[in-house]
């Protein structure tokens, strides 16, 4: 090899090799080296930290690849590191410490033992992307350093064994993607930083409900919503990892297990893959208003019924509002603010539903789910866009794929020449696939995201269930005004409610 210099890039995947020879630290210029799928390989070695440009290695798919080298960490420009399915390394990691400019750290599939993950691996500094799903983590399998990962944007904990995670996840402030998608035994989702865009928890069968006012979890995802707009208002431009941009939509999306009651946060909510409503006045002007709140449940196609779904809308429910409610008017900063009228009705939508989408399908473990956000008037739209979610896991066909799909919309992506005080409606469509086959949406549904919660929602949610809220005024409540004409307020709980008063109060 002495001759070779000059070498770039070495593949040397799916061949019968079982080592690399000693003296491939001559090839001095080496940038890339792949030992993908070889059934024999055996070691790395130890001169192969001696290739001072190498930054990229690749050695997926070696079951007999017993180790990596000790001194891996003087590899200083080593960028990406990828030996999933190497089931022989899962003893221990070696020392990471020196690997200052590793980007990617991918080993999932890979059988850790516990301890295996060294407590250096905080001195990754550049680390954006990290894979350990199905590694065999169990509880305690984690190093709390993971957690001074500050350049962290992509954090992979799938199909592992642990029931929590330790304190701290927090602290990875740049973190957007957190996959704890199969972690059977998983019964809480940890705190997490406001930076993050997708929350993946499907197929956690012991999870907690979320569906409790007290659960925190819907305030840390709008607290989530409100920093993502906050960085859309301010032009702040974070880059991403182009492995962790591929995840990521305009908003804030969540799969979940059904069985978590997230179902209870949406307001409207109707069978079938449809859902429609009409917008309040000033909707784009108003400062409160941040966006949609968009989920569906999608399920395997029945072929044996004809008509699954009767398409009617959910069953009277607390967080239902009437017809007149939902004409109100939302308070505005400035109720004087003049109407706009440059509503474009020629407006192109960016694109049909992603054909590009349908490529993936090839892939065997791919759930893709699409929603088509339009809005105008009764007709023709006004705007479209389009929203998107997949994710590649070890799913299959069996599997339970009773999920809950939730999108959080900004309403800042919405072009200005939009805003209207005229009557508007809002509908999202959605559609699904699974494994390459279509999927069924049993249910979908919308709400609106607000930047505060009102008072009369407050206490719908907060106070026992079933109670009725009516203002005694048809005028508008300020929730700072201490009239007490436009402050009472009438709760008459159902006769059935352990709490048999009728409670009068002043807000």
């Amino acid at each position: 090899m002495e001759n070779m210099d000059k070498l770039r890039k070495l593949y040397l995947n799916q061949t019968a090799i079982q080592e690399l020879p000693s003296s491939i630290d001559h090839l001095q210029g080496l940038q890339y080296l792949s030992v993908e799928s070889c059934d024999n390989f055996l070691s790395l070695p130890d001169s192969i930290c001696n290739l001072r440009y190498l930054k990229v290695l690749v050695v997926d798919c070696c079951p007999k690849l017993h180790k990596l080298p000790e001194n891996l960490g003087s590899l200083q420009s080593l960028e990406e590191l990828y030996a999933a399915y190497s089931y022989s390394i899962g003893c221990q990691l070696p020392s990471l410490s020196g690997l200052c400019s590793l980007r990617i750290l991918d080993i999932h599939n890979s059988k850790l033992s516990h301890g295996a993950i060294p407590s250096d691996i905080c001195c990754l500094y550049s680390l954006k992307l990290l894979n350990l799903t199905n590694c065999n983590l169990i509880e305690g399998g984690i190093p709390s350093e993971i957690y001074n990962l500050s350049s962290l944007q992509e954090l992979r904990l799938g199909g592992n064994h642990f029931s929590s995670l330790p304190g701290g996840m927090n602290r990875l402030s740049s973190l957007r993607v957190l996959d704890l998608s199969h972690c059977q035994n998983l019964q809480r989702i940890p705190d997490f930083s406001s930076s993050l865009q997708v929350l993946d928890t499907h197929s956690c069968a012991l999870l907690e409900t979320l569906s409790s006012p007290s659960n925190p979890l819907r305030f840390r995802l709008l607290k989530c919503f409100k920093s993502l707009i906050q960085d859309l208002e301010l032009g702040n431009y974070i880059p991403i990892e182009p492995h962790v941009a591929s995840y990521l939509d305009e908003g804030i999306s969540i799969a979940i297990p059904r069985s978590c009651g997230i179902l209870e946060w949406m307001r409207y909510q109707k069978y079938g893959s449809k859902v429609a409503t009409k917008l309040p006045l000033n909707w784009y002007k108003n400062n409160d208003f941040l966006g949609f709140a968009l989920f569906c449940i999608q399920v395997p196609v029945d072929h044996e019924s004809d008509d699954l779904f009767d398409h009617q809308e959910t069953p009277n429910s607390e967080f239902e509002e009437d017809e007149t409610d939902n004409q109100e008017t939302l308070s505005s900063e400035s109720d004087n603010e003049s109407e706009e009228d440059g509503i474009d009705s020629q407006q192109t939508p960016r694109s049909e539903f992603d054909n590009e989408s349908e490529d993936d399908l090839d892939n065997e473990h791919t759930w893709s789910l699409e929603c088509e956000l339009t809005i105008g008037d009764d007709h023709q739209f006004w705007f479209k866009d389009h929203i998107s979610f997949q994710c590649y896991c070890e799913c299959g066909i069996g599997d339970d794929i009773n999920q809950v799909w939730v999108t959080y919309y900004p309403k800042i992506i919405i072009p200005k020449k939009h805003a209207s005080n005229k009557r508007r409606h809002s509908k999202a469509s959605f559609e699904g696939f699974f494994c390459g086959e279509p999927l069924e949406v049993e249910k979908c549904g919308s709400s609106y995201m607000l930047k505060r919660m009102s008072r009369r929602s407050y206490l719908v949610k907060m106070m026992v269930r079933g109670a009725v809220v009516m203002p005694k005024t048809t005028q508008q409540m300020s929730p700072t005004t201490k009239d007490s004409n436009h402050q009472t307020l009438i709760l008459i709980l159902k006769l059935n409610n352990p709490i048999a008063s009728l409670i009068i109060g002043w807000i």
